[in-house]
Parts: structure tokens; C-alpha cells; sequence
């Protein structure tokens, strides 16, 4: 849901010199968006990757 992501799109922007979460960033994500590790994970690769287009 767009409300879910809106957290991972925060922290996205705020990081966007090196937009690669750390494993404990990804597992705060994940809880605070009721997300599994995985979905976070494949989210932000999916970001980094509509952010080049």
C-alpha cells in the first residue's frame, strides 16, 4: 500500500548519496512498514532502479 512505502520513500530521499540500507536500516523498515525483510530489500532494489530512468 502507498502508505507502507511512504516510510521506505523517506528514508530513501533523505539517503539518496548512497541509497543502499543496512541490514539493521532494512529490518527497522520492515517493522515499522509491516514488511518482510525480503519485500524491503526488493523495494529498494526496484527504487534504485526507476531512480536511473
Amino acid at each position: 500500500t502507498p502508505n507502507n512505502t511512504a516510510k521506505l520513500r523517506a528514508w530513501l530521499t533523505d539517503h539518496m548519496d548512497h541509497p543502499y540500507p543496512t541490514k539493521g536500516d532494512k529490518i527497522m523498515l520492515a517493522v515499522l512498514c509491516k514488511m518482510t525483510l525480503t519485500q524491503v530489500s526488493t523495494w529498494f532494489a526496484n527504487a534504485r532502479r526507476r531512480m536511473k530512468k
